[in-house]
This record gives structure tokens, sequence and C-alpha cells, in this order.
């Protein structure tokens, strides 16, 4: 059974082009602009119904993650690194190896031109429940930044100091009709992102460079150090004495593909340690948690983090596991018997991954029943994911696990537009996405075809990418 949303198909025509801009940043080489070394992408142009920002932005960037390690490790580009909680992502070039920005991207040196063309206002999913007003809302481990309250049209100077009061980056940005913002630090400076004992100061003016207030704020230290899965109780560390707001997003990967987004309020004791029970829906793997502390009258400051499960791409040699930020990380592939263990620490938002490779460098590409595990991670085998398309009567069938539900898209390479359609398995494993009313399928055109697939105990995700045509 398959259903149409117009605004979806808009959404991922938009990441497409993005995605189409961005493969030709290793094969372009070119002078950046204005001599600069850092370019900016937004990962995600529209908001997708009841799916969160970071969830959007971070289905866009594992579709491009494997290019980009491939780019690295050629030279083409220094480093890379996603905002999923702004949308966007930031890669660094190496000397002269910037692409050429095509027209109507040439704002995407500017890491605020990028973010303005992600819907952060509309976005949905967990959202602040926490009321501060005016409310400057600080993503943790980020460079950007939400706001509210400010007044029409008022103008906000910002500057960030490091713990020891260094200027590490600044920033200049008008609110809206409706007094709301969102910017980003400017990456001028040494280190634009948020973390621990930062020092925030913004001072508002009018629209005549009256000032109308100076706000200010120390970033505090938070995290999440246990999840229990089976009673569904969140705890960790934070600031003394302080409010807190924790939300859940949780699919429920239903017939209409729909999702729950819990909210629990309560206050870190006195020991600095919080704890949240969100009912007795149990957790899943790959569900949304995002973690508000009430810093002061105008402060707040997130981070949001992925629960423990895997994602790994059947048919290439990407593969990842989520855990908890800055701890050590362990991820283990069995392939053909041969045991790959990659080791390491789980990044800012509590990521890990790895490229599969040989001794020589080449691609390992992952085949069903290869074994993953890791940190926090039980083995897992991967599924079998095919797709085969109809050209005939425009359905794509193909094979998924027995009884579950799995997004079907499909992308027309030519007209560069993706369609999905959500589906169910029978028992035999066999599923039917009807398209007739998404594209005419014609045989001998070029199509991208993916199955995309969560397990509906462990939250472990596969994605097989699949290419037909001529």
């Amino acid at each position: 059974m398959g259903f149409f949303d117009k605004e979806k198909t808009m959404k991922v025509l938009r990441i497409l082009f993005i995605v189409t801009f961005l493969s030709t940043l290793f094969i372009i080489p070119a002078q950046a602009q204005g001599g600069g070394k850092y370019g900016f992408l937004a990962l995600v142009t529209q908001a997708r119904s009841g799916v969160p920002l970071e969830t959007q932005a971070r289905q866009a960037f594992n579709r491009l993650a494997p290019q980009l390690l491939a780019a690295q490790k050629n030279g083409t580009i220094v480093a890379f690194e996603p905002d999923l909680s702004a949308g966007i992502l930031k890669i660094e070039y190496a000397a002269g190896a910037h692409a050429a920005v095509p027209a109507g991207l040439q704002g995407l040196d500017d890491i605020n031109a990028a973010a303005a063309l992600v819907p952060h206002a509309t976005s949905a999913g967990p959202v602040n429940e926490l009321v501060i007003t005016p409310a400057f809302s600080m993503n943790l481990f980020s460079s950007c930044f939400s706001a509210a309250g400010l007044g029409a049209s008022s103008h906000v100077i910002g500057s960030l100091r490091d713990k020891n009061g260094v200027l590490v980056s600044n920033l200049s940005a008008t609110a809206s009709a409706s007094g709301t913002l969102f910017a980003c630090f400017d990456y001028s400076g040494p280190f634009s992102q948020v973390v621990p004992g930062d020092k925030i100061a913004f001072n508002v003016y009018d629209g005549g460079n009256v000032l109308l207030g100076t706000f200010t704020a120390t970033t505090p230290a938070f995290s999440f150090t246990a999840i229990n899965k089976t009673t569904s109780v969140v705890s960790g560390l934070g600031p003394k004495n302080k409010a807190f707001a924790l939300d859940w997003w949780h699919p429920n990967l239903d017939a209409a593909n729909t999702a729950i987004s819990v909210t629990q309020l309560g206050t870190v004791s006195s020991t600095g340690k919080w704890s949240a029970d969100l009912g007795t829906i149990k957790i899943r793997g790959n569900d949304e948690l995002r973690l508000y502390v009430a810093q002061n009258s105008a402060f707040s400051f997130n981070r949001y983090i992925y629960v423990s499960a895997t994602y790994c791409e059947p048919g290439s040699n990407y593969c990842g596991l989520n855990g908890f930020p800055a701890k050590p990380a362990s991820l283990t592939i069995v392939h053909a018997g041969v045991t790959h263990t990659f080791t390491g620490h789980f990044d800012s938002t509590g990521w890990f991954s790895a490229n599969l490779v040989d001794s020589s460098g080449v691609p390992i590409f992952l085949k069903a029943g290869d074994k993953i595990s890791g940190t926090g991670i039980p083995a897992y085998s991967l599924p079998n994911l095919t797709a085969l398309p109809n050209y005939s009567t425009d359905v794509v069938s193909g094979k998924s696990p027995a009884n579950n539900y799995t997004d079907i898209w499909v992308r027309d390479v030519v007209d560069q537009v993706w369609n999905e359609v959500w589906t169910k398995s029978n028992a035999a494993g066999n599923y039917s996405a009807d398209y007739s009313l998404l594209v005419n399928l014609v045989a001998g055109q070029p199509y991208g075809l993916e199955v995309y697939y969560t397990d509906p105990i462990t939250g472990n995700q596969a994605e097989r990418r699949i290419s037909v045509g001529p």
C-alpha cells in the first residue's frame, strides 16, 4: 500500500539537487571563492511532516557519507562535519580543490546562507517545552541556535568566548518581523561550536540601533548516562537544581507510518543527576532523545542522541552505530567469514562509522547475512533487501523481512526526482510498491531504487541502494 505526499516529494527533490551538486565536489577542482576553504550545504530544505529535522538531515547525510569518506581519503577534502540539529553540512576542502558553486547556490560559502534554506521553525518532532521569554535555545556542539521573543526585526550582535574568556566567534543577524531568529556563529573565528564552559553574550537592538537588552549565559555541561529500553527510563547528569525537558521521538512503524512524541519535565537533583520515565512504550534503537536544560531566564541549552542501534548499507561498504557521546566505540563486521573490527570514540552526537575496505583499500561490499555488532549492540544479521521495477505496471517489488513495513524509494535519474512508497511485506517476505500515481517507469531509462528498513524490535536500520537501467 502506498501514498502520495506532495510536500515530501518536493523535499526529496530539493535534497537530490543538493546531492547532485555535492557529487561535483569530488571531480571539479577550482579555487575557493574569496580564498575561503569551507563550504556549507543545506541537507534539508523542506520539513517532512512528523519527522524531526535531525532525522531528516541524518538520512540525507548517510546517503552522502560514503562519497565524503572516499573524498577525504583521496585528499580532495580535508574534513567534513554534519550539524544535524541545524540541517547543514560543513566541508573543508584541500587547497585548490573547492568545487565551483552552481548558479543560485553562491551563498553556500556562508554558513548562515545555508542555514537559511533549512526550515527550522516548522520542523516536526520534539520541541522545547521550557517556558522562557525571550528565549535563546542553544544547541550543544553546534554553531547554530534559535531565538524567539526578540522584538520585530531586531538586530542581534553576539559573541562566543571559550572558558578562558578568549573570543572564538561572533555573529550579526536580524530577527524576523515576528521576533524569531535562527542563526549560526561565524566560521571565521578559531572555533564556533558551543561547548560546555563557553560564555555567550547577545546584544539586541531595535531597528534604530537602540539597545533593547543584553543577555548572557555560561554553557552548562550535561549528558545522557543510561537508557533502559525496557522500562523507558532515561537518566544522566546536568547542572544542579536546573529545570529540564526530555523529548522522545519514536516511529511506530505502522500502516500509516506514524510516530509518537513524548515530553517529560523535571528538575536536575542537588547532586547533579536527572532521570525521566517516558511511559509504558518500550524505547527502540534509533529513537531520538533530546534534553533541554534551562540555564537562566533567557537561555536554554539542548543536545540530542539516538538510542543505540546500527545503520548499514548492504551493497555498499558503509556501516555505523549510535552510542553515548565521547565514549569508546567498537564496531565489528563479519563478512565472508572474516572479522573486521573498527575502534575509536563516538562523536558529540553519539555516532561512529567506518568504510569496509581490504588491505589495499578496495571496498568490500556488505551482503545480506553479514554479522554486525558493536558497543551496546548484540550481533545482528543484515537483512536481504531487493528491488526490481516492472515498467508496464509501474510497480517495484522485491524482498524485505517478512510482515514488516519498509520505505521504498525511486529516483528518476533524468528528472532528478525521488518518490517514496511505504509498504508492508507478506509472510514470505515479498513486497509490492505501486508507483503508478507517482512516476511513469520507462524501460531503458536510468533509475535509482532504495529499500530502507528499520527492524521493529531492535531499531537496527539497513538501506540498500540499487541502480537499474539500460
